[in-house]
């Protein structure tokens, strides 16, 4: 089976050809809560995450629904391979790339017993050399072998044509803007059974919806005069604003919630559209270079496909229809969201023979090495010295000719440059080269010589579809081969790649812990559930200060149950029902709010089903959404064997706390004899008005 995966900065998807069209995999949808937006169910967010409640580290839906702590964008950090922070620590953006490679990899097993051990890969157009690298050895070691990579907008023009059954050739602009980078790619595409060729590709790096997320919330945060406090508060903030900028493509006014959640702030299109513009122009100018670059007008073009979520934004759409007129493709012909994994999985099974298409991509830098001219004493001109140029159809293989500048030299250094020849290339740290970047540095040895001719030799480049570079230097006057290897380092230090089968593992089986947790054991700390009935800190303010309360019937108000030491564990599901038939937010909030006033100072963590906010009444949802967002009520994943309880009953063990159930949780006491000890099950009703616990066993 054939499958493509579209490797996104905030959103991946994967995709598979079953024979007769690629079609998507949708992974993780289960967790979508009130995101369920069209498309979003296709779409597995590239996030990982922490949760106070967790032991591992959150994925997909989870980590950007449920985290205290969620972080995005690792993909926009593989260039460098600087690192991501992942609750107290940091690890190289390649090991979580891995991470969630590796996750996808696992959820197509588990929920569509698929084997995902070998796809095509996409990366943005303007990828650099060490990113693709990158991106293809996460995948390895996640145990995803990569056939080629492709880039974004090739993919997304490629399903165009396939599903468009039309031979004949056009001129496609493909202008792809997602979550981190804008590409705009000219392709000629041939159809079925044609060619398809990009001839020109410009774009920008760092520049997505993550910018335009941003601008919305600086323009919330000047109307509300109030800014995120903390990182929990800052983790709902951001959801917020990103769901908002989601709605304002089709609603007029949108109320966001300011920092903190307390008020709202009303948000007009227009407001957003003036708030954004600046990034949105800078999006554009990729456009106008690529029809420079082939003297083109926008009548040569036939169809525009806008892809990615960022293009969908209607000032987005209204920019670049100012260029190119009527050209854009109906999203219906080719999805936004998931075309460029559809396309993905058609180049699979180009590439397995499965589908008869000529496939030519081609370089979007141009690729060379430093030469150096004397123009005095001690001072010498660096210029870029192009080997395989920009737009070059790959697979490629190109050659120069060099020579050192002095006699007797024994060692000289090859630099490996990308990008533009017109560019600076400066070794000097934290010079401004613009587009051009330094892969590597190579150094070769000389053998003796008296006269620089004798010491020429022939510099190959080789670049294959995997977007991997190989160099290849042999001496002129013998054939001595001087240097023969596959680029794995990058950057003037040779900074190698963050990710091997161990730094994985450690990853996927640390426990992390939310930056400022300063838990005293290894286990899971829940953040107490905040008093929204009752003057009690937030979230935001007791994240830092989590710990194990040292309270006990020794100092407990007179008529207070017999518990133990360690935080009170709340089966909110079964208190939010007491017999009437339907799960009562209200209800259950009266017990947590009696429970701390008999409990003063102690932690309650409050765990509820995964299918929580769907059984209580409708007017409650919003407010279940917004305290699982915030910590406050701790839903499990959904598909969890056993439900709510194991995870209630193993943060009760771990932390030596008391359960709050009127369960008799029969088929756990083979596993939790501890429940039988005195004080650790609490009974709770309702008499009268008032909330009553008492000690009670489980059932046998």
């Amino acid at each position: 089976m054939s499958f493509g995966i579209d490797f996104g900065t905030t959103n991946s998807v994967l995709a598979r050809w079953n024979g007769e069209e690629a079609e998507v995999v949708a992974l993780d949808s289960t967790n979508l809560d009130h995101w369920n937006y069209p498309a979003f169910a296709s779409l597995f967010p590239s996030m990982v995450g922490v949760s106070s409640v967790r032991e591992e580290v959150l994925f997909g839906w989870e980590a950007k629904l449920r985290s205290q702590q969620a972080t995005a964008a690792a993909k926009r950090l593989l260039a460098g391979d600087e690192h991501v922070q992942v609750g107290q620590r940091s690890w190289h953006a390649s090991t979580v790339a891995a991470g969630i490679f590796r996750t996808m990899r696992d959820r197509a097993e588990e929920e569509h017993f698929l084997e995902l051990d070998s796809a095509v890969v996409t990366v943005p157009a303007n990828s650099a050399g060490a990113a693709r690298f990158r991106t293809r050895a996460a995948a390895r070691e996640a145990g995803i072998k990569v056939d080629s990579l492709i880039n974004e907008p090739t993919a997304a023009a490629l399903y165009y044509k396939q599903q468009l059954g039309d031979d004949g050739l056009e001129n496609i602009v493909t202008f792809d803007w997602g979550g981190g980078t804008i590409d705009v790619t000219v392709m000629e595409a041939e159809g079925n059974g044609g060619l398809f060729e990009e001839r020109a590709a410009r774009g920008v790096p760092r520049l997505g919806g993550l910018e335009l997320d941003d601008s919305l919330a600086r323009l919330v945060m000047a109307k509300a005069g109030r800014r995120p406090k903390g990182l929990a508060e800052r983790t709902v903030f951001a959801r917020e604003i990103e769901l908002a900028k989601i709605r304002l493509s089709n609603e007029a006014v949108v109320a966001v919630p300011a920092p903190g959640g307390r008020t709202n702030v009303e948000i007009t299109r227009e407001e957003f559209e003036k708030a954004i513009r600046p990034v949105v122009e800078r999006a554009v100018e990729p456009l106008r270079r690529c029809l420079a670059d082939l003297d083109l007008v926008p009548e040569d073009v036939d169809s525009v496909l806008m892809i990615g979520g960022s293009s969908q934004i209607p000032l987005v759409r209204r920019m670049v229809g100012d260029i190119m007129g009527d050209r854009i493709v109906s999203s219906d012909l080719c999805d936004p969201m998931t075309s460029v994994a559809q396309g993905a999985a058609v180049a699979a099974a180009i590439n397995g023979g499965d589908v008869d298409i000529d496939l030519a991509v081609g370089t979007t830098h141009a690729l060379g090495t430093v030469s150096t001219r004397r123009i005095g004493p001690g001072e010498e001109v660096r210029s870029f010295s192009q080997i395989i140029p920009r737009n070059a159809t790959l697979p490629r293989s190109q050659e120069k000719n060099y020579r050192p500048n002095d006699a007797g030299q024994k060692r000289i250094g090859v630099e490996i440059w990308e990008g533009d020849p017109a560019d600076p290339v400066s070794a000097e740290t934290g010079a401004d080269n613009r587009s051009n970047i330094c892969l590597t540095r190579l150094p070769i040895d000389l053998p003796p010589f008296r006269d620089p001719e004798e010491a020429s030799f022939t510099l190959t480049y080789t670049y294959d579809l995997s977007g991997l570079l190989g160099v290849r230097a042999v001496m002129d006057r013998d054939g001595t081969v001087l240097v023969d290897r596959e680029i794995d380092a990058f950057g003037l230090s040779t900074t190698g790649v963050g990710v091997s089968a161990a730094s994985l593992r450690e990853f996927l089986q640390t426990r992390p812990r939310i930056p400022g947790d300063d838990r005293i054991d290894e286990g899971a700390v829940p953040i107490a559930r905040p008093g929204a009935r009752s003057a009690v800190p937030s979230p935001v303010q007791v994240a830092a200060a989590v710990g194990r309360p040292s309270s006990g019937a020794a100092n407990t108000p007179s008529g207070t149950a017999v518990r133990g030491q360690g935080p009170l564990v709340v089966d909110g599901s079964n208190l939010s029902y007491g017999g009437r038939g339907k799960a009562s937010l209200t209800r259950l909030y009266s017990a947590l709010d009696e429970l701390r006033v008999q409990n003063p100072g102690v932690e309650i963590v409050v765990v509820v089903d995964a299918n929580f906010r769907h059984v209580v009444a409708e007017e409650e949802r919003s407010e279940v959404d917004r305290d699982i967002s915030e910590g406050a009520l701790h839903r499990v994943p959904s598909r969890t064997v056993g439900g709510a309880d194991v995870y209630l009953l193993e943060i009760a063990r771990r932390k030596g706390g008391t359960v709050v159930s009127n369960d008799g949780f029969r088929e756990h006491t083979d596993h939790h004899s501890w429940l039988s000890e005195p004080g650790r099950l609490l009974g709770a009703e309702e008499i009268a008005g008032m909330w009553v616990f008492k000690e009670r066993r489980p059932t046998s």
